[in-house]
């Protein structure tokens, strides 16, 4: 729907296919959604960035196992561009998330976590994640953090946390480069 008060938002597709046998997969794909579209539905403190972001999404149930995919991406005016995957099944989720700054540096940030759906248990304690990058210059990060203005340099890391929930446990290492 397009009028004054409402814009177009970008283009929702959704198939779904099945063989009769039980096994199914439903997909719905957003293209080029202006975010700024979903601002507007959310509550009035809410503020999101500029851009553009685009969705796939699949769910699927074979043979009694079901699974969901999707992945997420998104072009941000001033933070540049960022992909996002999950994948879930019976027995685990997982995520991982890449984003480019604008000057092309690459964070990358995933994690995973096993469960038993049918009993309803999340094992946090078994769940992990890792935080990598070869070096992010800080300035991409001042507009969100003022306190970094008189801050230049670089920030390389390699994290990994097991034990998400109770005590974590981190491993690693943080550089930081002209300073």
């Amino acid at each position: 729907r397009e009028d004054e008060s409402f814009g177009a938002g970008g283009h929702l597709s959704i198939e779904a296919e099945a063989d009769g046998a039980g096994n199914f997969q439903v997909t719905a794909r957003l293209e080029e959604v202006d975010i700024q579209a979903v601002e507007e539905m959310l509550p009035r403190d809410t503020q999101l960035p500029l851009g553009k972001a685009s969705a796939r999404v699949a769910f699927a149930d074979s043979t009694g196992k079901a699974s969901l995919e999707a992945t997420v991406t998104a072009s941000l005016d001033e933070l540049g561009e960022v992909t996002g995957r999950i994948g879930a099944n019976d027995e685990r989720g997982a995520v991982e998330l890449e984003w480019y700054t604008p000057v092309q540096d690459l964070i990358t940030v995933g994690g995973s976590v096993p469960w038993d759906l049918a009993e309803g248990r999340v094992d946090w304690h078994l769940g992990n994640l890792t935080a990598r990058s070869e070096g992010v210059n800080l300035f991409v990060f001042l507009d969100q953090f003022p306190q970094l203005q008189s801050i230049d340099g670089f920030v390389k890391f390699d994290l990994e946390v097991d034990e998400v929930m109770g005590t974590p446990v981190v491993r690693g290492r943080i550089d930081a480069e002209e300073l």
